[in-house]
């Protein structure tokens, strides 16, 4: 392994760095995170850095490039739920009737834009359905923009008082 080992102070200031706000993921080099990563074996502190790491990820990279950066992490052969979530994530992305759960997977994983294309497109497949209305109005309400969370909460109003 050419890699040199990471000691447990080296994977504190890992998570530490991974959980700063202020962070430009351009200057993080995600690219060779998952090489150091896959020295935890702490369960918590893995899945909590990958966790953290995957929004990186997933700004950067489309699914394919990012199943290669889980592999060596798989081969841990550790339960993960962000491995799991990832795998979900990549079988749906093409599955026009799982577009309302990949649009939470992407919420939980603060990707609000990609999210909200999936509650749109969930929207205009069940109009009557009012969850992507509701997740809607969440992730415009994540990226900021309060008119637009504001029309989609009044529209979920509307239908539930309907309903």
């Amino acid at each position: 392994n050419s890699h040199t080992a990471v000691s447990n102070g080296q994977h504190l200031q890992i998570l530490s760095l991974l959980e700063k706000e202020s962070l430009d993921p351009g200057k993080l080099q995600i690219e060779n995170m998952n090489h150091i990563l896959v020295q935890e074996t702490e369960p918590r502190r893995l899945e909590k850095m990958l966790r953290l790491c995957l929004p990186i990820l997933l700004n950067k990279y489309d699914f394919s490039y990012i199943l290669q950066w889980f592999h060596p992490i798989r081969e841990l052969n550790i339960p993960l739920p962000t491995l799991k979530k990832i795998d979900t994530m990549a079988a749906l992305k093409d599955d026009p009737e799982n577009q309302l759960h990949l649009g939470e997977l992407y919420f939980e994983f603060h990707q609000f834009e990609r999210a909200i294309e999936c509650f749109s497109f969930e929207m205009e497949l069940h109009p009557h359905d009012v969850k992507p209305i509701q997740w809607l109005a969440k992730a415009y309400w994540e990226l900021d923009k309060k008119e637009e969370s504001f029309a989609y909460q009044n529209i979920a109003a509307t239908m539930q008082k309907r309903a």
